[in-house]
């Protein structure tokens, strides 16, 4: 079927979109993070473009201990801005925290958080803002999740609502993987979930 022919093509693509992501660079990086609170419990992720020459902002999230975070909050710029949120690490992931601050649901549709490396991403905690591009793991989903999801397997036991990421791919030069691929990606999955919500599924790309 014309399913069996595209289907390798969109995991290959979304494997390279992952990947050169991981790997995009800002030298003197304007963008950063921050444990803040008593306990430094709450992760704020910062995302600036001063200037405007890179025209997206980058943030590595590397070494957290994510056990200990129970809040989250976006400080970002400008609602115009891509964000990419780079979580490196080859070790299972729990995302157990709940988001915080007004501003997080209006940035829904700016931010990508690249899963690049690890086999496992697990949902625990409250509302999730933002897509998640995790192509070579198995992401369990426990909450609901503000944008779109792309996994290598996909456990869903919470909703995924519309508000998917719609920036652009300007930043990429050349842009990897194709547009088309790309739009298929941002759009294509999103509205995928939003089919599947209302009930348990799983997901898988070879």
């Amino acid at each position: 079927s014309a399913y069996t022919n595209v289907i390798p093509t969109i995991s290959q693509d979304v494997k390279a979109l992952s990947q050169t992501l991981g790997g995009l660079d800002i030298a003197s990086n304007p963008s950063s993070y921050s444990l803040e609170g008593v306990l430094s419990n709450k992760l704020v992720l910062h995302a600036s473009d001063l200037g405007g020459a890179n025209g997206y902002a980058l943030i590595n999230l590397v070494g957290i201990d994510w056990s200990t975070i129970t809040e989250m909050s976006y400080d970002f710029a400008s609602s115009d801005l891509p964000v990419i949120v780079n979580v490196a690490g080859t070790t299972p992931i729990t995302l157990k925290f709940n988001s915080i601050g007004g501003a997080n649901a209006s940035a829904n549709q700016q931010v990508i958080w690249n899963f690049f490396e690890t086999g496992e991403v697990n949902f625990t905690g409250d509302q999730f803002h933002g897509s998640v591009l995790a192509p070579l793991a198995t992401v369990t989903l426990n909450n609901n999740i503000e944008g779109s999801v792309v996994a290598g397997a996909f456990i869903q036991k919470g909703q995924v609502h519309l508000g998917t990421y719609n920036k652009g791919d300007g930043f990429l030069t050349p842009p990897v993987p194709e547009p088309a691929s790309w739009a298929l990606m941002i759009l294509g999955f999103g509205l995928a979930g939003v089919t599947l919500r209302h009930r348990a599924a799983a997901i898988r790309f070879a």
